[in-house]
């Protein structure tokens, strides 16, 4: 019997509304792990202005909302990591036009205390489960929102209440010197804050920090690469940074790494020999902008996206890096969206940022370029006119496309007029299923059960085969004395299997036999 019911698009595209910010330059944009919110902050636009407003994205309903109390916090070029609980931590970065300086910021003017233990106290006494750990590890929920400055090297966001909370003065003891175009990321358990490299006016860094959220304490530096414009993970015992720029000012082409464990530095390059090409560094740096985002659903699995920087008309590739195996693969790319959305012109979207959520989608954000009567977009590039032909899609045809990319139905004759050019009006959703990235705990599920149907304990059947596996002739069709001597051996099975990949045993199963 064929499921008729509908299957829920692969692919789409929403037309995002409310207060719609415009795509600036060193801003970041961190989706919060179980809340629908997407925190967008800092930059600067076109006009080299910064922008100070706080914008969040619900992608339940594709609404945007703008925080503008908070008048001249501006930063570019710093990080952001979403820490659990509504938080979202900010380091780093320029809050004014100026440069930052190399000298660690001055610790703010003492506050009076309570008699009860001190904040410090009662996060080292405290004992965190992996239940409770994302909403508890806070050394930074203790963060104090009487005390904020304008240049103040660690700041959070709450996305629930809607506003800017200051650090405590131990967050700051032994802190990284203040620093722009840095990375950041968490443990994989989420209780670690590593930051790495950067630059300090026009000098880069190789240093390497940690901030223990339980303890609220910072250690390092320790030695690592010199690096900025990268990006940093976390797999397993190794911090791997990927993209960016070393101190030479040349774009990276290999994945550096540091050992935890070895307290080692090391260096992968991945080469395509087929193509001659170096895979990390595929795309020349000066069209394509890199951007490198964990799967989320496969800690051992970044996804590599490139982003026109020059010709939006080319669209994006996605590839794949495994960490385990350092297996590369290209996933999707802008012919795979010609393919599926066959009723609109793709060419007319510039796609400028990426985010993955916790509900296993990658977005893309961008916006929709404006198309004139002679088939010339906006930006010049010529756009080809769309025959009756092509629109001459037969019923199955539609039908796939209905499944695999769905649009929204007032996107498909509206064209942006200069404004709407510069806002992120447009998202684009993919599933990551459909690009056929491996989930954790896929594997770790199928890891177990392999593991289980090899054990011979607790079987239900067993099999008599041929102790060999010799197909002399003599042995199959010699006579029957011969035969008798064969060599059995038993194979212990479970049910599972046999009903898995054996249809007789299943009919036997299902039938008026008793077995």
């Amino acid at each position: 019997m064929v499921d008729k019911q509908p299957k829920p698009p692969n692919i789409k595209i929403h037309k995002s509304v409310g207060s719609i910010p415009p795509f600036n330059l060193k801003s970041t944009i961190v989706p919060c792990t179980g809340t629908p919110y997407v925190f967008l902050y800092g930059g600067f636009d076109e006009y080299d202005a910064l922008d100070g407003n706080v914008y969040i994205l619900n992608t339940s309903t594709m609404e945007w909302e703008i925080d503008d109390k908070e008048d001249g916090l501006y930063r570019e070029g710093h990080s952001a990591i979403y820490i659990g609980n509504g938080n979202v931590l900010i380091f780093g970065g320029l809050p004014f036009e100026d440069e930052v300086s190399n000298q660690p910021p001055p610790p703010p003017p003492p506050q009076p205390q309570p008699a009860a233990p001190t904040a410090r106290h009662a996060l080292r006494s405290s004992v965190l489960t992996p239940e409770n750990n994302r909403q508890n590890i806070n050394g930074l929920t203790n963060f104090g929102s009487n005390y904020l400055k304008k240049d103040s090297l660690m700041m959070i966001y709450n996305v629930i209440d809607k506003k800017w909370i200051g650090p405590p003065d131990f967050a700051l003891e032994n802190c990284p010197s203040s620093r722009s175009r840095h990375a950041c990321c968490l443990s994989e358990d989420g209780s670690k804050l590593y930051i790495s490299g950067g630059m300090v006016k026009s000098t880069p860094l190789n240093d390497l920090y940690c901030y223990d959220l339980v303890q609220g304490t910072w250690s390092g530096p320790m030695e690592f690469v010199f690096r900025f414009d990268h990006t940093i993970m976390v797999y397993q015992d190794k911090i791997f940074a990927f993209g960016g720029l070393e101190k030479d000012m040349n774009h990276v082409k290999s994945i550096s790494y540091y050992s935890l464990k070895t307290k080692t530095v090391g260096e992968i390059l991945i080469h395509d020999q087929a193509n001659n090409k170096n895979v990390a560094s595929h795309r020349p740096p000066v069209i394509f902008d890199m951007m490198v985002l964990n799967s989320k659903i496969n800690h051992a699995v970044n996804l590599m996206i490139s982003f026109p920087a020059l010709i939006p008309s080319t669209g994006i590739e996605i590839s794949s890096f495994n960490v385990n195996d350092f297996e590369t693969q290209k996933l999707f790319d802008h012919h795979n969206l010609l393919h599926y959305f066959r009723n609109i012109n793709m060419n007319d979207f510039f796609w400028k940022t990426a985010f993955i959520t916790h509900e296993e989608s990658l977005y893309f954000l961008g916006t929709r370029r404006r198309e004139n009567k002679r088939g010339e977009s906006h930006f010049g590039d010529f756009l080809p006119e769309t025959t009756s032909e092509d629109n001459d899609v037969d019923q199955e045809q539609q039908q796939q496309q209905q499944q695999e990319g769905e649009i929204d139905e007032d996107l498909e004759y509206e064209y942006a007029d200069e404004t709407e050019l510069r806002k992120l009006n447009h998202v684009l959703e993919i599933k990551l299923s459909y690009l056929g990235i491996p989930s954790q705990t896929e594997d770790l599920f199928f890891s177990d059960f392999h593991k289980l149907l090899l054990q011979q304990e607790f079987t239900d059947f067993e099999i008599i085969s041929l102790a060999t596996n010799d197909k002399d002739e003599k042995r199959f069709f010699g006579n029957t004395s011969e035969e008798s001597e064969y060599e059995t051996r038993s194979i212990p099975v479970h049910k599972t299997i046999l009903l898995a990949r054996w249809p007789h045993f299943y009919r036997m199963l299902t039938s008026v036999y008793d077995i």
